[in-house]
């Protein structure tokens, strides 16, 4: 089973290159990939939700950690679920300029780095859920394998592998296992499609 040591051995095998100077950055390349895996890939192993509960008059969401990209927003107004619309913070406070304005909330946007603007400010305390993309916990010599070391090796290997020849201008590889990964990645979101496919036809029994 491929391990974070395995991967960095991998990294300087693959490349041929032992120096001090890659090895003092794998780390850092082996970050840059898991986040660039967190973007682009579709599988349900990157999802997660957060559930809580709006406060009268406050306009604003604390954004969940770890969070790489929002799949939905929704409240519970009654016994009905309302799905937020996403739109820029500029709209927001054009049309809901004061937090004295409250509804239902209707939209949510990016306010800062970690927090979301919801407007109107909500008039009760609805419940919310956030869908969002996550990144896995980084792998480390204390959290040696998660579920690509596990289930897509050659999709983290590859990107490890593009970043790291970047890193030492080596642009032919750069380009050679930027296919590869993207080779891996196209696999690896067809497996996800095939699964929903399953998933939502299951006959009736």
């Amino acid at each position: 089973m491929a391990t974070f040591l395995t991967l960095k051995t991998d990294i300087q095998d693959w490349l041929d290159n032992n120096t001090t100077e890659l090895a003092g950055q794998l780390n850092q390349i082996v970050q840059n990939a898991e986040d660039q895996i967190a973007d682009d890939v579709t599988e349900d192993a990157f999802f997660s939700s957060t559930t809580g509960e709006m406060t009268i008059g406050d306009d604003t969401i604390i954004k969940p950690t770890n969070e790489r990209g929002i799949r939905y927003f929704q409240i519970t107004s009654g016994s009905s679920y309302i799905q937020l619309e996403r739109r820029e913070v500029t709209f927001l406070k054009e049309f809901y300029p004061s937090t004295s304005d409250t509804g239902t909330p209707k939209y949510f946007g990016e306010l800062n780095a970690t927090e979301f603007l919801v407007a109107p400010s909500p008039s009760a305390a609805h419940a919310y859920e956030i869908g969002f993309t996550q990144r896995l916990s980084r792998l480390s010599a204390s959290n040696t394998t998660n579920f690509l070391t596990d289930n897509a090796y050659q999709l983290l290997l590859y990107c490890c592998l593009s970043h790291a020849s970047a890193y030492i201008k080596f642009p032919e590889a750069a380009a050679m296992y930027t296919q590869f990964y993207e080779r891996a990645l196209a696999g690896v979101n067809k497996r996800y499609a095939r699964q929903q496919v399953t998933n939502y036809n299951v006959p009736a029994v």
